[in-house]
């Protein structure tokens, strides 16, 4: 427990010595002063000790981001309790980033419990960066058009040529796919020569084929970040990915009309395995959408 105590105190000076302008770091001073006086002394019993915590304020195009962070005795064996602020956003915004941010705690604590907080913080930033990319491309779109075809729901459909780290980018997806309420499905291939069986957990996939059914904005916003944003330490931004077709937004349908309940995500080793995943995939669409009529690049 002692270990675990240094290992917080000295995570929060950290904190404090990265986020040292006016406001962007604060804590309980006096819980971290009792800390740091109980690690001088002889004792070895930390449980009595008030928790540890602290809150980081970023500014995000003008919009303040709060991420605060409360300290089990056991982080970072086990994850910290997580709250978010976005005063000036809808508060909807604050929820999706805290249920983001705190599922990626609980896996960081149950792949081996590092200390966490500053990548926490920084993924509260990109995350934050998405949300006002997405307030303001909302807020153009009805400047532009009103309520004209509000709630409009369209296809694209994409092609990704491989993920070095199959893991942590679909992760990365998912996440996107969940922020934005887009639904639809992906097929992918594993690396030459792998079992569809035995993916590794951070494998290579390759030959990658997205359906996202959504609003225009949403679509244009999994775009946007697609190409933007760096996936993992293995892969560049994918400034290559390719729209193979997109809905014209003339015959979009009602949200209640939705043709994919969820995002599903399907492996396949062969040429056959990939022709029966894409035709169940499009069979979800009406005819009138031709995604079916695209032609076949797997190899």
């Amino acid at each position: 427990m002692v270990d675990l105590l240094r290992c917080q105190v000295d995570e929060l000076e950290c904190l404090a010595s990265v986020y040292g302008l006016e406001g962007e770091f604060s804590t309980d001073d006096e819980a971290l002063r009792v800390a740091k006086n109980f690690l001088e002394s002889d004792a070895t019993d930390s449980q009595a000790l008030a928790p540890l915590s602290a809150a980081i304020t970023l500014l995000v195009h003008d919009h303040p981001f709060t991420l605060r962070a409360t300290l089990p005795v056991r982080y970072p064996e086990v994850p910290p309790v997580l709250d978010i602020s976005a005063t000036t956003l809808s508060k909807r915004v604050a929820t999706d980033i805290k249920e983001t941010l705190s599922s990626e705690a609980r896996h960081c604590a149950e792949e081996g419990g590092e200390e966490q907080l500053l990548a926490l913080v920084q993924r509260m930033q990109e995350l934050a960066e998405n949300a006002v990319e997405d307030a303001l491309q909302r807020s153009a779109g009805d400047t532009m058009s009103g309520s004209h075809g509000q709630g409009r729901l369209g296809v694209t459909a994409l092609f990704i040529d491989h993920m070095n780290d199959s893991s942590t980018y679909m992760r990365k997806l998912r996440a996107w796919i969940g922020e934005l309420s887009l639904s639809g499905g992906l097929i992918y291939r594993l690396k030459l020569g792998a079992s569809a069986n035995n993916c590794a957990p951070r494998g290579r996939c390759e030959d990658i084929y997205v359906v996202l059914e959504g609003e225009a904005a949403d679509r244009a916003s999994f775009l946007t970040r697609l190409r933007t944003q760096k996936m993992t330490s293995q892969d560049v931004k994918e400034r290559k990915s390719q729209v193979l077709w997109e809905s014209d937004g003339s015959s979009g349908w009602d949200p209640s009309q939705r043709r994919f309940a969820e995002f599903r995500e399907l492996h396949y080793g062969s040429s056959e395995e990939f022709k029966v995943h894409w035709e169940h995939l499009c069979a979800q669409l009406p005819e009138e959408y031709g995604v079916q009529l695209l032609p076949l690049r797997a190899r």
